[in-house]
């Protein structure tokens, strides 16, 4: 048995399209957004909820939540997600054995918390009111904290946005220069300024260097800055006072890759021979959702993959002699065939290349499904 897929028009594309399948997409797409985050945030998140602060000037206090018990598994966890998503603080300036923000978060909390009746409900406490807007609930606001080797700040950092009164000491000159930065107030516009002062300064001179051609063909222009037109000019013969005049519209290199030479050590040669083995960089095995197509024509069996299979637009793509003989389906059909047959074709993720249209009255078996097929590609220089 077999079908086509002809019923409608798509009025920006002409490509036929599903029968209800723009009402289709809809729906699942409301759907999903309400999946995504339905019961995956924490229940407390940023709430002001004030929790139960012991009197530490009384020796006979009750003890804290840090003292009874401790959500070590959930902040084992935590801590490891964070480990690959460090935080833009943190980030401002290096420093050797940065520990996991989430640790010392947690350890605050519980530090200052007083456990509850039920010392096996102490870590539940913590846990609970991690996400919690200490800061707004005023809860630790008369707690003052003294990190004696505060190296990078973390423990000033955390206990700043928990509302604590923070106070840090180093020897280390370094320690205190990136502490005092990163708890120092700034003004987003006076930052941005700095940075658009430095850019009006250095790019005019670096520039020249990361001009290059599209792999599809696109081609940049030199513009004066002074009349606004493209002017056909070579920077490099340009003295650095001249170079801010012009302005470079088009692609720009991403990631440079340098690579040693050796001199020939021969008479009069001289040549600079690379120092590396290979002039391949990278590569990599991608994989390719495709659809099992018979012609009507000759009978010949073929994929159709769902999109361009590359590793990067315009990258040189080596296909395996013995694989089977494919097509490429343009990437916007290849998302209007998902939205009608969500079951039968699992695509997973598109490219964001503008879409070329190919389809031309594709019938399809009733048992056609997807697959992987393995495809190498290569970055050369």
């Amino acid at each position: 048995m077999r079908f086509k897929i002809v019923k409608e028009q798509n009025a920006l594309t002409g490509i036929p399209l599903p029968e209800a399948a723009e009402e289709k997409q809809k729906n699942r797409t409301r759907t999903s957004k309400t999946a995504n985050h339905t019961g995956l945030l924490p229940d407390n998140l940023g709430k002001a909820i004030r929790l139960s602060v012991p009197d530490f000037s009384d020796p006979n206090r009750k003890l804290t939540c840090l003292e009874a018990d401790f959500p070590i598994a959930q902040i084992n966890a935590l801590s490891n997600l964070e480990g690959n998503a460090g935080k833009p603080i943190y980030q401002m300036s290096k420093w050797w054995a940065r520990r996991r923000s989430s640790v010392f978060r947690s350890m605050l909390i519980a530090a200052a918390t007083e456990a509850p009746d039920d010392p096996n409900e102490a870590s539940k406490l913590v846990w609970d009111h991690y996400y919690c807007n200490h800061q707004k609930a005023g809860s630790f606001k008369k707690l003052r904290v003294l990190d004696c080797f505060m190296g990078g700040g973390t423990t000033l950092v955390e206990g700043s946005r928990l509302g604590m009164q923070m106070t840090g000491v180093d020897l280390n000159p370094v320690a205190w220069f990136v502490v005092k930065n990163e708890l120092a107030c700034s003004d987003p516009e006076q930052v941005k300024a700095l940075f658009d002062y430095i850019e009006s300064q250095v790019k005019p001179q670096i520039q020249p260097f990361y001009t290059t051609t599209c792999p599809r063909g696109h081609k940049g222009r030199w513009i004066d800055v002074q009349s606004g037109e493209a002017v056909e000019i070579e920077p490099m013969d340009l003295s650095p006072e001249q170079r801010p005049r012009y302005r470079w519209e088009g692609p720009e290199v991403i990631y440079t890759f340098w690579a040693k030479h050796g001199p020939c050590q021969a008479k009069g040669c001289g040549h600079r021979t690379p120092i590396f083995r290979t002039p391949v960089i990278a590569e990599k095995n991608l994989s390719a959702n495709f659809v099992e197509l018979t012609c009507p024509n000759c009978t010949t069996n073929f994929h159709a993959e769902l999109g361009e299979t590359r590793m990067a637009p315009g990258a040189e793509r080596v296909v395996i002699d013995e694989d089977m003989p494919f097509a490429e389906l343009s990437q916007l059909f290849a998302k209007l065939l998902n939205q009608q047959f969500p079951e039968e074709f699992k695509i997973l993720s598109f490219s964001r290349f503008e879409p070329k249209i190919t389809y031309n009255n594709v019938v399809l078996s009733q048992n056609s499904h997807h697959d992987d097929v393995s495809r190498s590609s290569k970055f050369l220089f």
